[in-house]
């Protein structure tokens, strides 16, 4: 019961916190902006696995999906870092960098567990 009321509060401030920038439509958005809120769902995302995996109760579907996000998790990792390098550098990354990433991303939120 403790874990399910820590993940809706961590997720709500995710919420709270990506709303701010929600403001902004995607395309008016600096590099910087972008790539802090990328960081902000992928460490919710992973908060939320991590709240996940520690059931003891899991079934074998649950753990497949949670594997699923863990590989999802290695790669999209590096990606933000780059990402972020260069958003800190000033210089606008690739598209496919970015559409890459929100794809990943998308995978993360909307997976079935």
């Amino acid at each position: 019961m403790r874990k399910a009321r820590v993940l809706w509060i961590l997720v709500l401030l995710a919420f709270v916190g990506c709303a701010h920038l929600a403001e902004k439509p995607w395309s008016e958005r600096t590099p910087k902006e972008k790539a802090i809120w990328m960081d902000g769902i992928y460490n919710a995302q992973y908060d939320e696995y991590e709240i996940r995996a520690a059931r003891p109760d899991l079934t074998e579907d649950e753990r497949e999906a949670l594997r699923t996000k863990k590989q999802i998790f290695t790669e999209v990792w590096p990606l933000l870092k780059v990402y972020s390098k260069y958003a800190e550098s000033g210089i606008v990354a690739p598209l496919e960098i970015e559409v890459t990433i929100l794809d990943l991303l998308n995978r993360l939120m909307y997976s079935t567990y």
